[in-house]
């Protein structure tokens, strides 16, 4: 999996970013105020806060509304603390919070639409301690990407495709694939590259997941404007594919794909219809669809849980990849944990070396023929 920026963070020099914070993270409703000028941003954020809000209300939340504000249970939000806290202690440009409520804080902006300066007035911080813990979970949860958004192993690749196969029989099934497109505001560099098809600015979000809608990759911070094939072509699981296809489709597997990606002998995609498809191709791609819409759904229970990326606000493009991907690795945190989304959107046999030395369209038509 991979994120896509130019110069996020330095590994050693992290507060770097610190100087363009107010521009990363400007709220619209804020977007015309003097953002260089501390001593104003210093001045303004003396209003009323509320006090002790984690201590002395969050803490003594209900299970219910618990989970209601912050998108996860409670139980969960307890073991992210258990395996981050110390990680997000320690970081260098921590802002020294708690662990629990710098996660806090970040499960907030993650969840919810709130602007910045609301969210600081009601955990009773500064806006630039609120920017800080948003950065430090989100970089947290990238350095253990690896532990949370993998492929799977054989024996787990084994298990996948009988459960894809449970749905419409569609066999040799590892993993879905497809493109989601996440809304952002307009970039101040080259905001006309954001521009989809649809005419919003946007951010792509490739994901490959599993019959759990648990992701098995993601690729993101490709600018809307570019197409689902060339992404997928940038993408680095393609490339890993290319060199050692096997390790990733070790029974001949395969991938299913919506008519946007191009057809291979690993990623299958529907007929294209002409209005001349026959009954077996019909049918064909009628089981596919119905086996390939758990990735919509996987990509439903993620902008369902984190609101946030419903609409991201912020100015500088480099940052919202990290926060995509943060969102990706707490969503199959809570797959791995039963915790279930409040909320979803609507976005070996004997043939084997014989099927092997088939092209990929010659293998789409002998699955369409068996599952006909």
């Amino acid at each position: 999996m991979k994120i896509v920026r130019k110069t996020l963070y330095c590994k050693n020099k992290k507060m770097d970013m610190f100087l363009i914070w107010d521009i990363i993270f400007n709220d619209d409703e804020e977007n015309n105020e003097d953002n260089n000028d501390w001593e104003i941003v210093h001045l303004r954020e003396q209003h009323l806060k509320i006090n002790n809000f984690f201590e002395n209300v969050v803490l003594f939340y209900s299970l219910t509304d618990f989970k209601s504000h912050f998108r996860v249970q409670k139980n969960t939000f307890e073991q992210l603390i258990q395996t981050f806290g110390l990680a997000l202690w320690d970081n260098d440009d921590s802002p020294k919070l708690p662990p629990a409520k710098q996660l806090a804080i970040a499960l907030w902006i993650f969840g919810n639409q709130e602007v910045y300066r609301s969210v600081a007035d009601r955990f009773g911080v500064s806006k630039d301690t609120i920017w800080r813990c948003v950065f430090n979970v989100a970089y947290t949860l990238e350095q253990y990407v690896q532990n949370y958004i993998k492929w799977p192993e054989v024996h787990e690749l084994i298990n996948i495709q009988e459960e894809f196969a449970a749905i419409s029989n569609f066999p040799g099934v590892v993993g879905v694939i497809d493109g989601c497109h996440i809304p952002i505001s307009a970039p101040t560099e080259y905001p006309n590259s954001y521009i989809n098809r649809k005419g919003f600015h946007s951010t792509l979000l490739q994901g490959i997941c599993n019959h759990k809608m648990k992701f098995i990759d993601v690729f993101t911070g490709i600018c809307g404007s570019v197409h689902d094939a060339r992404v997928w072509r940038l993408s680095d699981i393609k490339n890993a594919i290319d060199h050692d296809r096997d390790r990733y489709f070790p029974q001949h597997n395969h991938l299913l794909a919506d008519s946007a990606y191009p057809l291979s002998y690993y990623m299958l995609t529907p007929y294209r219809d002409n209005g001349h498809l026959n009954n077996m191709q019909h049918n064909y791609n009628t089981k596919l669809s119905k086996t390939r819409v758990i990735i919509e759904r996987a990509f439903g229970m993620l902008k369902g849980r984190f609101r946030k990326l419903k609409y991201v606000y912020m100015y500088n493009t480099e940052m919202i990849p990290l926060v995509i991907l943060a969102c990706c690795i707490l969503h199959n945190i809570c797959i791995d944990n039963e915790d279930e989304p409040i909320d979803m959107l609507e976005n070996g046999n004997n043939n084997d070396n014989q099927i092997y030395a088939v092209n990929a369209d010659e293998k789409r038509d002998i699955i369409a023929h068996l599952l006909f």
